[in-house]
């Protein structure tokens, strides 16, 4: 029988104050530890957006764990997709794409429903730091049953939701780059990047601002100066 959850728990600043608090904790005890900890959440934030209880959620228990989530497409039903602990990383199986077995090696973990990569964050060098977030970001965004919230907690008028609209970070720059790599090669136009962060944000649920380009392009010549992308 499904567990009943206390009003508490659909507030977003129930969930924000209990990670802050564990967050505190690790930092106490390892400071290090704790501020490499907390980067790696905020990083992954930006993929899954902060909105909880519907992107990530706080279950305050003796273990005290943070699960980032992703939405059923047809039906809006939603999961826990990532558990990031402070020593290490657990996807739950079912959306481990092979492909990135080497970064998830232990198979079956958390009660048999998920699988585990050991991780010391604050010795974590920067490229692996990245190609573990470009598997995240790959794995929950290129599929076609599932998607990263899209805000479920608009409003509903009589034309339809309040829009929310999003505008691409640096990293889904990056991100969208490293895709068309795969397939391209060097030479991306700036033009081919913004289509595939289109793509991309479209697959995650994601509304873009109207302007979102001409914006995204001054951003990248502040983000990525002369040289650009591979420069």
């Amino acid at each position: 029988m499904a567990r009943n959850r206390s009003p508490e728990e659909n507030d977003p600043s129930f969930h924000r104050a209990n990670l802050s608090k564990h967050i505190d904790d690790i930092k106490r005890r390892d400071p290090q530890k704790g501020i490499a900890y907390e980067d790696f959440i905020k990083k992954l934030m930006e993929i899954f957006t902060d909105n909880p209880p519907h992107s990530w959620r706080f279950r305050a228990t003796k273990n005290r764990e943070v699960f980032f989530r992703v939405h059923r497409i047809d039906t809006g039903k939603t999961k826990d997709f990532l558990l990031p602990l402070h020593d290490a990383l657990i996807i739950m199986s079912e959306f481990l794409d092979e492909k990135y077995r080497e970064l998830f090696p232990g198979r079956r973990d958390y009660y048999g429903n998920g699988d585990k990569a050991p991780i010391n964050y604050e010795t974590l060098s920067e490229s692996l730091r990245q190609k573990y977030l470009d598997a995240i970001k790959s794995m929950a965004i290129e599929n076609d049953k599932w998607r990263i919230d899209a805000n479920p907690d608009a409003k509903q008028f009589l034309d339809g939701p309040v829009p929310f609209y999003h505008l691409p970070n640096k990293s889904d720059i990056e991100f969208a780059y490293s895709q068309l790599q795969k397939t391209t090669g060097n030479g991306i136009s700036i033009e081919a990047i913004l289509d595939q962060v289109e793509v991309n944000f479209n697959k995650s649920g994601k509304r873009l601002k109207p302007n979102w380009q001409e914006i995204t392009r001054e951003n990248i010549k502040i983000w990525f100066g002369q040289k650009g992308l591979g420069g």
